[in-house]
C-alpha cells in the first residue's frame, strides 16, 4: 500500500479526480451478487403458499433489501410478512415483523419509530414468556436510546437485557450486553467502567470462540486506549482487531480498524504510516459503498496532507469528503469536513475563504454543541436522581437501625434491671447506672446519624447548586441584553434553586429574538424542561434558520412531542417569543407569538394586552394547529412587560389569595414611568409584603423593557 500511497501522490489533480470515480464504479459492481440473492427471493415469493415459509422468505427478502439501504422497500416487504403473520394468528411472527420494522426505521435514524415497533414486539415476546426474545428487544431498545442520547434509558434497557441472559444462561447475550453497557460508558467518559465490561464480553466470548465478536471487543477496548491517551496498548488492540477481522473478511471492520489505526499514527506524527492505513480503510469503504466511512477516512487524509502541507491533495480529499457528508446528510461529518478546510485556508495563506468556512464551521459546531449539551443534561439529571435516591434510601436505614438498636437496648435495660431485683438491691442499682450508659450510648449513635443525613441532604443541595450553575450559562446573557435593550430588568426566582422559568435570547441576521417561557413543573423537573425548551428554540432559530416566531413555536412543540410526550404525558411550556429589529433604537416592527402566556405594553399611561392563543407549546388537543403571529408597532418610550403566571399565582396578603393577574397589570401600569431597576426592587418589596410567612408556590419570572 505503500507504492499505491505514493502513486496517488504524483498524479495530477484531474487524474486523482479519475482514480475515485473508478473506485466508486467498482462499488456497483460488488452489489450485484446482493442483487443477484434479492432477485432469487422475489422469484421463490411468487410460488409460495399463504403460510409461515413464505413469511420466513418475507422476513429474509426485508433483511437483504435493508442491507442494500433500500429502506422503503424493505418497509413495504417487512409490511407484507406483518400482515400474513397477523392473519396466520402467527404471534412470533408478528414480533418478529415488528423488530424487523424498528430495526430498517433505525437504520433510516428514525428511532421514536424504532422505539414504537420494538416496543410493540416486546409486549407480544412477554406475553408469550420468550425470555431470551425479551432480552433481545430489551438490547435493541437499548441501542435506539443511545442514539437519540438518551443514555439512562439506554442502559436501564441494557441491564434488563443482561439481568435476563444471565437467568437464562445465555452467554452470548450476556456477552452482548456487557458490550452494549461498555458503549455508554464510553461515550460518557468512564473510561475504566467501559472497559471492565469490555474486558467481561472479551473473556465470555473466548469461551464461546466467538472471533466475530472478540474482534469487536479488541477494537472497543483499543478506543478506550486512544480515549485514554495510551497510544501504545491502543494500536496492540487495533492489531489483534484487524488480524482477526482480515480471518473473517468482515471488510467494513477491517476498514474501521484501519481508520482507528491511521488516527492513532497521526496522533504518534507518523504521516507515512497514517496515510498508509488510512488509504487502505478508503480503498474498502470506497468499494463497499460505505459513505460514512469514505468521507471520514478522506477528512483524516486531507488534514495529514494539510500537515505535510501538500494543499492541493488536502483541498481535493477535503472537498470530496464533504460533498459524500453532505449527500448522506451528517452534521458531524459536515463539520469535521468544514473544520479542516478551514484549517487548510490559514495555513495556506488563503484567508477570504478561510474566513467563510470557519464561520461555516462554527454553525456546525455550535449546532452540534447544542445537542450534545442536551445529552450532557441527561447525564446529569440521572447522576442526580441516583444520588438523592441513594442519600434517602441510606438515610432511611439508618435511622431504622438507630431506632432497632435503641429498642433492643431498652429491652436488655427492663430484662437486666428484673433480673436484679431478684437478686441484690445492689445489683439493681448497678444494673440501673449500666442501663444509663448505655442510653447515652444509644443516644449518641442518634446523633451521629443526625448528622449523616444532614452531611446527605448538603450534598444534594450542593448538587442542586452546580445544576443551577449549568442554567444560568444557557439564560440570555446580560452581555447580550445590554447590547440590543436600551432599559430592561429581569425579576428572576426560582422556586427551589433551579427553575422550570426561564429567558432566552438571541441574534440572528438582523433580528433579535427573547422568550420568556414557563416550562412544566418547577425544581429539578422543570429545569430539565427548561433545558430541553432553550434546546429546541435554539436549534429552530440558529440552525434551521426559521425566522418568524410563531413557527419557531410550531418547530418546538413537534420536537417536545417527539422526543417528551410520546407515552401521553403533555410537558412543554406556556410563553412569549418576541422579534425586535436591530436597528441601533430599539424599536420598530415587533412580532410575537404566545402560548397561553400574554404580555403587555404600557403607552403614555394606557395598558395595551397583546393576543396569545390558547395552547400551550407541548401536546395537547389543539396540536395540530399553527400558533398565530401577531405584529406591533413600538414607539420610542414604550414599556413592553413579559411574565410567567408564579406572581400572580403567589399566595398571600391579610386572606391568604392570589395575587391574581389584574392587580399585577395595576402594579406595572403605576410604576411604568419609573427607572427600570426602581420597577424591579418595588416588585420584590411588593411580593415579600404581600408573601409573609408563607412559602413560595412557583418560580417566579417577569421581564421589562423600555424601548
Amino acid at each position: 500500500m505503500n507504492k499505491r500511497v505514493d502513486k496517488i501522490r504524483s498524479l495530477s489533480i484531474a487524474k486523482r479526480v479519475f482514480c475515485f470515480a473508478l473506485l466508486a464504479l467498482s462499488s456497483s459492481f460488488l452489489t450485484l451478487s446482493a442483487g443477484n440473492k434479492i432477485d432469487s427471493l422475489r422469484n421463490v415469493l411468487k410460488t409460495e403458499k399463504e403460510d409461515t415459509n413464505k413469511f420466513n422468505t418475507l422476513i429474509a427478502l426485508t433483511r437483504k433489501v435493508d442491507q442494500a439501504d433500500n429502506f422503503d422497500t424493505a418497509l413495504i416487504y417487512v409490511t407484507q410478512a406483518l400482515t400474513l403473520a397477523q392473519n396466520l394468528d402467527f404471534k412470533k411472527g408478528i414480533a418478529k415483523a415488528y423488530d424487523v420494522t424498528g430495526s430498517i426505521y433505525a437504520h433510516k435514524d428514525n428511532y421514536p419509530k424504532a422505539i414504537e415497533n420494538e416496543e410493540k414486539a416486546l409486549a407480544i415476546y412477554q406475553e408469550l414468556n420468550s425470555k431470551n426474545s425479551i432480552a433481545s428487544e430489551y438490547n435493541h431498545l437499548g441501542t435506539a436510546y443511545w442514539n437519540m442520547g438518551n443514555y439512562p434509558k439506554s442502559l436501564e434497557y441494557d441491564l434488563k437485557a443482561l439481568e435476563i441472559y444471565k437467568q437464562t444462561g445465555n452467554k452470548y447475550g450476556i456477552a452482548s450486553s456487557y458490550g452494549g453497557i461498555g458503549v455508554i460508558y464510553e461515550e460518557q467518559g468512564s473510561d475504566s467502567m467501559a472497559l471492565d465490561c469490555y474486558t467481561k464480553a472479551l473473556a465470555i466470548n473466548r469461551e464461546l470462540d466467538d472471533k466475530d465478536a472478540i474482534a469487536g471487543n479488541y477494537g472497543n477496548m483499543g478506543n478506550v486506549y486512544e480515549d485514554m491517551g495510551n497510544l501504545g496498548n491502543a494500536l496492540a488492540y487495533d492489531y489483534k482487531a484487524l488480524e482477526m477481522q482480515q480471518k473473517l473478511g468482515n471488510k467494513r471492520s477491517i476498514a474501521r480498524n484501519y481508520g482507528n489505526m491511521g488516527n492513532i499514527y497521526e496522533d504518534m506524527g507518523n504521516y507515512t504510516q497514517a496515510l498508509d492505513f488510512e488509504f487502505k480503510a478508503l480503498d474498502i469503504d470506497t468499494k463497499i459503498g460505505y459513505k460514512r466511512g469514505t468521507s471520514s477516512k478522506m477528512v483524516t487524509i486531507g488534514s495529514i496532507y494539510t500537515r505535510l502541507k501538500k494543499f492541493d491533495l488536502a483541498k481535493l480529499y477535503l472537498d470530496s469528503s464533504l460533498h459524500v457528508a453532505q449527500r448522506i446528510n451528517e452534521s458531524e461529518y459536515i463539520k469535521n469536513a468544514y473544520g479542516e478546510l478551514a484549517e487548510l485556508a490559514e495555513v495556506s495563506g488563503d484567508f477570504k475563504n478561510g474566513l467563510k468556512t470557519y464561520k461555516t464551521y462554527i454553525a456546525y459546531r455550535d449546532s452540534l454543541v447544542n445537542r450534545a449539551n442536551t445529552k450532557k443534561i441527561v447525564q446529569s439529571e440521572m447522576n442526580f436522581e441516583f444520588q438523592q435516591k441513594q442519600a434517602a434510601e441510606q438515610a432511611e436505614q439508618d435511622k431504622k437501625e438507630a431506632v432497632a438498636a435503641q429498642e433492643r437496648n431498652k429491652q436488655k435495660i427492663i430484662r437486666d434491671a428484673f433480673i436484679g431485683g431478684f437478686i441484690l438491691m445492689f445489683a439493681l442499682a448497678f444494673f440501673i447506672f449500666r442501663g444509663y450508659r448505655q442510653k447515652q450510648s444509644a443516644n449518641k449513635i442518634i446523633s451521629g446519624q443526625k448528622l449523616l443525613v444532614e452531611k446527605k441532604q448538603k450534598e444534594i443541595v450542593d448538587s442542586l447548586h452546580y445544576a443551577q450553575k449549568i442554567q444560568k450559562a444557557l439564560l440570555a446573557s446580560d452581555e447580550l441584553l445590554l447590547k440590543i435593550l436600551p432599559e430592561y430588568f429581569v425579576l428572576y426566582k426560582p422556586k427551589d434553586i433551579v427553575s422550570g422559568d426561564f429567558y432566552w435570547a438571541t441574534l440572528k441576521g438582523d433580528r433579535f429574538y427573547l422568550a420568556v417561557c414557563d416550562s412544566t413543573g418547577h425544581g429539578v423537573p422543570g429545569a430539565f424542561m427548561s433545558l430541553l425548551n432553550i434546546s429546541f428554540l435554539n436549534e429552530a432559530i440558529t440552525e434551521r434558520n426559521i425566522t418568524e416566531p410563531h413557527e419557531v413555536f410550531n418547530h418546538t412543540r413537534k420536537k417536545l412531542i417527539e422526543n417528551v410526550s410520546q407515552e401521553g404525558g403533555q410537558d412543554g411550556m406556556d410563553g412569549v417569543l418576541i422579534s425586535l429589529p436591530v436597528n441601533g433604537k430599539g424599536y420598530g416592527h415587533m412580532v410575537y407569538t404566545g402560548a397561553y402566556n400574554t404580555s403587555i405594553i404600557i403607552r403614555d399611561g394606557v395598558m395595551i394586552e397583546l393576543n396569545a392563543d390558547k395552547m400551550p407549546v407541548g401536546a395537547s388537543p389543539k396540536q395540530t394547529e399553527s400558533f398565530t403571529l401577531q405584529s406591533f408597532e413600538l414607539r420610542k418610550g414604550d414599556v413592553v412587560y413579559a411574565f410567567t403566571d408564579g406572581y400572580a399565582d403567589q399566595f398571600g396578603g391579610v386572606k391568604g389569595k392570589k395575587f391574581k393577574y389584574r392587580q399585577l397589570e395595576e402594579k406595572l401600569l403605576a410604576m411604568s414611568s419609573l427607572k427600570m431597576e426602581e420597577q424591579k426592587k418595588l416588585l420584590e418589596e411588593t411580593l415579600e409584603n404581600w408573601q409573609g410567612g408563607l412559602e413560595q408556590v412557583d418560580d417566579i419570572l417577569i421581564m421589562g423593557i423600555r424601548i
